[in-house]
């Protein structure tokens, strides 16, 4: 028996080593291309950006709101797809579309810019929220947030 479990053992550490080197914690989606990561205060001051336009920011009250609204042919909107990495998000809600929604933690988002005007571009943005910024009493002051702009098919 003794002989056995001296065969077994070093065999046995070795594959559970393997175990633990492999499930390091780190996030999928820490490897993927174009995503961006900020820290985002919940006093509107930081702005999630697209080509030349201001589009997502963090309110007091904790929500994620979105800019312009309704406003001539453009139609934007933010929407909660759920506990969801980006990686996790492959098509685009056809309802659920606020101008205003509280964020949660571990919660993926998507923002839509649709021009239905003269040059029909429309963008998307997938945004996480990997984590909660907190004052030193606690109390919550913002969110880091990854995002990446997305091309839904």
């Amino acid at each position: 028996m003794k002989t056995d479990l001296k065969r077994w053992l070093p065999l046995f550490l070795v594959a559970i080593s393997f175990v633990f080197l492999s499930c390091n914690g780190n996030n999928p989606d820490d490897d993927l291309e174009g995503i961006i990561t900020i820290k985002m205060r919940n006093d509107e001051s930081t702005w999630i950006n697209l080509p030349g336009i201001s589009c997502v920011a963090m309110s007091s009250a904790n929500n994620f709101i979105v800019w312009p609204g309704e406003h001539g042919d453009l139609h934007v909107g933010i929407t909660d797809v759920g506990k969801k990495r980006l990686s996790q998000v492959t098509s685009l809600p056809s309802s659920g579309w606020v101008y205003q929604i509280a964020v949660q933690l571990n919660h993926c988002y998507i923002y839509k810019l649709e021009d239905y005007g003269y040059e029909r571009k429309n963008y998307y943005l997938k945004i996480y929220v990997k984590d909660w910024i907190k004052s030193t009493s606690g109390g919550i002051i913002g969110a880091e947030v990854q995002y990446c702009e997305w091309n839904p098919k």
